[in-house]
């Protein structure tokens, strides 16, 4: 398979940002790693990196086979955003360790749908658009909803 882009602008703040938000996750982090708020942080922080950034690469991307790995790859970051979110929220209110089986279950969940992003009827190709190529994913988004309506 070999990777060819193309500039488009609109995709550049979204690849800056993500890296802003990847800076800004590990320097909580480094402050002090032990701090399990600060890894909470962290993982939510990275998870948000995972999808802007491959996702923005996803718009560079000069055909529709390189496009659609990228986009794949940024899924998995989209994917991990709500649980990540809970897992923080309920490190920041001091909950955690009550919640823990649910910050599991909601990891395991997240991780069994994952497990189907290859599969044809899941991840239905790209659509392309003048700022690029975007992944059609009709079906996971419905076992998205049903997936974290438990977080609500």
């Amino acid at each position: 398979m070999e990777f060819d882009f193309k500039l488009i602008l609109t995709a550049i703040p979204q690849l800056f940002l993500a890296v802003f938000v990847l800076i800004q996750g590990s320097i909580i982090l480094i402050q002090n790693k032990k701090i399990q708020l600060n890894q909470s942080f962290f993982l939510f922080e990275l998870a948000a990196f995972v999808w802007m950034f491959f996702m923005g690469m996803a718009f560079l991307a000069s055909d529709v086979n390189t496009a659609l790995l990228l986009e794949k790859i940024g899924f998995l970051g989209v994917m991990f955003i709500p649980i990540a979110t809970y897992n923080f929220s309920a490190h920041l209110a001091g909950k955690a360790k009550e919640q823990s089986g649910f910050i599991l279950a909601g990891t395991f969940i997240t991780l069994l749908i994952i497990s189907f992003i290859n599969n044809p009827s899941v991840v239905l190709g790209t659509y392309e658009y003048g700022w690029g190529y975007y992944i059609k994913d009709e079906i996971i988004n419905r076992r998205q909803l049903v997936d974290q309506r438990q977080f609500l």
